[in-house]
């Protein structure tokens, strides 16, 4: 059963009145490729201390979906820090390659892992658009990431270092207002980078 998707503005999936959730989490664990190095997880952060979250941030630079189903990472993060939601931030380095059937079993892999447990909330942040077209593994990660749903990130308008591919701290601040309109609702209240700024450092 392919996964709920969420764009924003929010789709008919995901009602706009609720968002994701209302929950409070005791811990979030955002794990991926460098897309969660930057700015995105720096402007989270904040945002989920602000609800008395703690964080977890783990970065594995050039991390392709294949390299994290097939190794223990995700395991032993869940193990050591047991969080009540999973972002996962994968995709990037696999746009431009094949997209293949065993490429969504890999997806599935990784998503069960979060699973192995018991029901864990999860959500995958898919891959903006950084250079060739990504639709093609947008659309098979739509496709095998449930029960986790998928936040598509590919329209979101973001600021970039001079790579032109990731976003520096104002582009992961307009990534992460994005996503926490979706994650709250598109009426709560995401805060300013210009407020937040002192706890990004």
């Amino acid at each position: 059963m392919p996964a709920q998707v969420v764009a924003p503005p929010p789709s008919a999936a995901a009602p706009a009145a609720t968002g994701f959730s209302s929950k409070t989490y005791r811990t979030v664990l955002q794990t991926g490729d460098s897309m969660v190095g930057g700015g995105l997880c720096r402007a989270l952060q904040p945002r989920f201390a602000r609800e008395g979250t703690k964080f977890v941030r783990d970065v594995l630079e050039s991390g392709s979906i294949e390299h994290f189903a097939e190794s223990d990472r995700v395991p032993m993060l869940l193990a050591r820090h047991d969080p009540d939601l999973v972002l996962l931030t994968l995709g990037a380095n696999d746009v431009g390659g094949t997209v293949t059937p065993f490429l969504g079993k890999k997806v599935e892999k990784i998503v069960a892992m979060t699973q192995k447990e018991g029901p864990r909330d999860c959500i995958w942040i898919g891959p903006p658009r950084w250079k060739v077209d990504g639709r093609p593994v947008v659309e098979m990660l739509k496709a095998h990431v449930a029960p986790c749903v998928f936040f598509d990130s590919t329209d979101i308008e973001m600021q970039r270092k001079p790579d032109k591919i990731h976003p520096d701290e104002k582009g992961g601040d307009q990534w992460a207002v994005a996503f926490w309109h979706f994650f709250r609702g598109p009426e709560a209240d995401a805060g300013s980078f210009d407020v937040l700024a002192g706890v990004l450092k």
